[in-house]
């Protein structure tokens, strides 16, 4: 992901020759008392005139330096560094708006008990994950949706009970019915089943990311900026997680974007609604042919051979075994869950080290794991997780 930079504006400050502790703004008053002809006959710290300069003087002016200016002002000035309505006000000069949360919407598998019968699905009811990092995540049946008779199964248009982007699960997470449905057995998001991703207000750091981007792209020819600035602006979509790929040598004029998600795999009809905008309404430059795409994945088998700590009950090796699988798979982006794990990147190398490290930082109950791979070594694509295991070697 990229990240905005870190900049010490109170030393920025400090280096530019400005008090900013009391002793030092202290000696820059008593200096200006001097070259005003006034003679302090009593400098001490206790004396009444002093106390008096620190309440009215000294105090609200390191307020305004410490607080006011280094912690409000000058970071504000910068789209590297701006915040709240601030970063608001920055992106505004790129005409570029926030980004509102959004709804997950898309279709949920319900399969029949028997496919001869029709089964009418309700309007409102419930489709839920298993829990996850102590949540649990629900979408809700649209409207009322009749399987016809002869068919094995339906899909049910359904949309998260909260905006959010933590709602765009990979395929499988939505497997229960916590109230039954006469004659459905079952109930899953199959692959590619979302219609609209969700998304949570935009942050600061993706706002910033996107008026950096809008700035080069201002000028509106059509580079990697602009095509950026079209594709980033659909929600759930983040500026750093499109890659481009020049594929004038095969087709002139053409290139590939590349779009992942936070969590889960890019849906089609995402990609479809792109690509429509960009090249049928004509948003595209003169002769350019530009083409969305999910990114590329490659499929890896994993195994985690776990050891427990001594004396564990099989109850708590059933919870530890549970809870290095989810965050295993949050890694590998099936969930935005678990925030400590490192996520998976294209061109980048994925460290199961690093990955060990982190689960033993979180789970106490962990004596050690190893891995069946060492590392993955991504080129332009984004590893999948064709199987995994979690076992324990006891």
């Amino acid at each position: 992901m990229t990240t905005r930079p870190s900049i010490d504006f109170s030393q920025i400050v400090t280096d530019a020759g400005i008090p900013t502790t009391e002793e030092a703004l202290a000696v820059v008053l008593a200096q200006a008392a001097e070259d005003a002809g006034s003679t302090l006959s009593n400098d001490s710290s206790m004396s009444p005139f002093w106390r008096w300069v620190r309440a009215v003087v000294t105090t609200p002016v390191l307020w305004l330096i410490n607080v006011f200016l280094t912690q409000n002002i000058l970071p504000n000035l910068f789209t590297a560094t701006a915040t709240g309505v601030f970063a608001d006000l920055k992106a505004w000069e790129t005409n570029t708006t926030r980004k509102d949360a959004a709804f997950t919407i898309g279709n949920i598998q319900f399969n029949k008990t028997n496919a001869a019968d029709a089964v009418t699905i309700n309007a409102g009811t419930i489709i839920s994950t298993e829990r996850i990092d102590d949540n649990i995540y629900q979408l809700a049946v649209m409207q009322t949706v009749v399987i016809p008779a002869g068919k094995a199964f339906g899909l049910v248009p359904c949309q998260a009970i909260e905006a959010g982007m933590a709602y765009n699960l990979a395929a499988g997470y939505y497997n229960i019915l916590p109230v039954a449905v006469s004659g459905i057995d079952s109930v899953t998001n199959p692959v590619d089943w979302i219609i609209q991703l969700g998304a949570d207000i935009e942050s600061d750091d993706e706002l910033c990311l996107r008026s950096q981007n809008a700035f080069t792209a201002v000028g509106n020819h059509h580079i990697d900026a602009v095509y950026r600035s079209i594709i980033s602006s659909v929600a759930g979509i983040r500026a750093d997680q499109i890659y481009f790929k020049n594929t004038g040598d095969v087709l002139p004029g053409s290139a590939i974007a590349y779009i992942m998600m936070e969590s889960g795999e890019t849906p089609q009809a995402v990609l479809d609604n792109l690509n429509d905008y960009i090249m049928n309404q004509g948003y595209h430059g003169h002769g350019d042919i530009m083409d969305c795409q999910a990114m590329p994945e490659t499929q890896q088998d994993l195994t985690a051979t776990v050891y427990p700590i001594a004396n564990l009950s099989d109850a708590e090796k059933a919870v530890l075994l549970s809870d290095i699988e989810l965050r295993i798979r949050a890694a590998f982006r099936e969930s935005t869950d678990f925030d400590e794990m490192t996520r998976t990147w294209p061109q980048s190398l994925f460290s199961f080290s690093n990955m060990a490290q982190e689960l033993h930082n979180t789970l106490p109950n962990l004596e050690n794991i190893e891995f069946s791979l060492a590392h993955i070594q991504n080129a332009l694509d984004i590893p999948r997780l064709n199987t995994l295991v979690v076992n324990s070697n006891e």
